[in-house]
């Protein structure tokens, strides 16, 4: 779990909508540090697990907002597969465009209309409106949530939430992937149906 997300908005170059773009940190910054974030408490891991296992002693506190970085994508294709993703990610913290993480830290990535995402087999506003994902950078464990455009024109206008206003929609699915991340961080690096998941 994370015990103080630190949320990192991350624009996949400067077409993401711009409602997103000049929004979403004030989004963040409330539900971080809100009354709807304190009842993930409830994950707290300071617990004696089923077999009788101890848990990680972590307990979910409020977070941060630590604000609202547009990267140059070095891939410029429309159809990104996670994996592709996870690279250009890595990429942009080596370069320095994106903050080193720790622990806490959470890259909320939003793309602009036009891109195709692919993950597991599924696509993106055709089985899936967002995901949240895991990988392992040297020896790191590294959190990210990949959110599409939720615009009039793509998929996930009429399959991702039912408000007339895309940005409603899109702090809908930001929310959801929050709130998993959070008490599910490690999602990416299950590959069996028990722990980490």
């Amino acid at each position: 779990v994370f015990s103080n997300v630190k949320v990192v908005a991350v624009m996949w170059g400067s077409s993401v909508d711009s409602t997103t773009q000049s929004k979403i940190g004030n989004f963040y910054g409330g539900v971080t540090n809100s009354a709807y974030y304190d009842w993930l408490s409830e994950y707290d891991t300071n617990i004696t697990a089923q077999g009788g296992t101890t848990g990680t002693n972590q307990e979910i506190g409020r977070g941060t907002f630590a604000g609202t970085i547009t990267i140059k994508p070095g891939n410029t294709s429309t159809t990104l597969a996670d994996a592709d993703i996870q690279t250009e990610i890595s990429n942009q913290i080596s370069s320095g465009a994106l903050p080193t993480p720790d622990a806490n830290t959470y890259y909320a990535t939003y793309f602009p209309p036009g891109i195709s995402i692919t993950q597991g087999g599924s696509s993106s506003c055709v089985q899936f409106c967002a995901y949240h994902g895991t990988f392992t950078r040297n020896g790191q464990n590294l959190f990210y949530g990949v959110l599409p455009d939720m615009g009039p024109s793509s998929g996930c206008a009429s399959g991702c939430g039912s408000d007339p206003t895309p940005f409603n929609n899109m702090t809908s699915v930001s929310s959801h992937e929050l709130i998993e991340a959070t008490t599910d961080a490690e999602v990416g690096l299950a590959t069996t149906n028990g722990p980490p998941l």
